[in-house]
C-alpha cells in the first residue's frame, strides 16, 4: 500500500483545555463566532443553535465531556463547520468550539501505534479515544453520536 494511502490528514483544534483531533475532510469551513440561539433543556455540550447557509446548525462544545467549563468566548474563538457523518442532521453539518486556529497534522498508522488510547476504567461519553501525540493529548470525539443526539434535541 502506497504512503499516501495510509495517511490521513486531521486538524487539531485547539480547546479551552487541551485539542480535539479531527479528519480534516469533514471540515467545511472556520469562521468567528455568529449569535449563539439557546436550545431548552440541552445537555452542557450544546450550546445552541447558530446560523449557517440560511439554516440553523448545532453548536457543540467538547469542553464539558472533558468536565471542564466552556470558556468565555475571546477574539480567538472559533466554529468549526463540520459535515456530520451519516446523515445525523439536515443540513449535514455541526459547529464546534474551538478557542483558535486549527492547525493540520498528517496522522499515519505508525504515529497511532505510538499514540495508543489512553487507558481509563471508563471511556468517556461522547468520545471515541484520547491519545498521546507527543507532547499533545487529543481526543477524538464520537462526532456521529454527537450529532445524533444535537440533531435530536433541535427537532424537539
Amino acid at each position: 500500500m502506497a504512503q499516501s494511502e495510509r495517511e490521513l490528514y486531521c486538524i487539531l483544534l485547539p480547546l479551552g483545555s487541551g485539542k480535539l483531533l479531527l479528519p480534516r475532510s469533514l471540515v467545511e469551513e472556520v469562521r468567528g463566532m455568529p449569535r449563539i440561539v439557546p436550545v431548552d433543556d440541552s445537555p452542557p455540550w450544546l450550546l445552541g443553535k447558530v446560523r449557517w447557509r440560511r439554516e440553523h446548525i448545532p453548536l457543540i462544545a467538547i469542553e464539558p465531556l472533558l468536565g471542564a467549563e466552556v470558556p468565555e468566548h475571546s477574539r480567538r474563538s472559533r466554529m468549526i463547520i463540520m459535515r456530520a457523518p451519516q446523515d445525523a442532521l439536515q443540513p449535514a453539518a455541526v459547529g464546534i468550539l474551538a478557542q483558535g486556529f486549527p492547525y493540520i497534522l498528517r496522522v499515519t498508522p505508525e504515529l497511532l501505534e505510538q499514540a495508543g488510547e489512553r487507558a481509563e476504567d471508563e471511556p468517556r461519553e461522547g468520545l471515541l479515544a484520547e491519545l498521546s501525540l507527543g507532547l499533545e493529548r487529543p481526543v477524538v470525539p464520537d462526532l456521529p453520536a454527537l450529532a445524533e443526539e444535537a440533531g435530536r434535541l433541535l427537532a424537539a
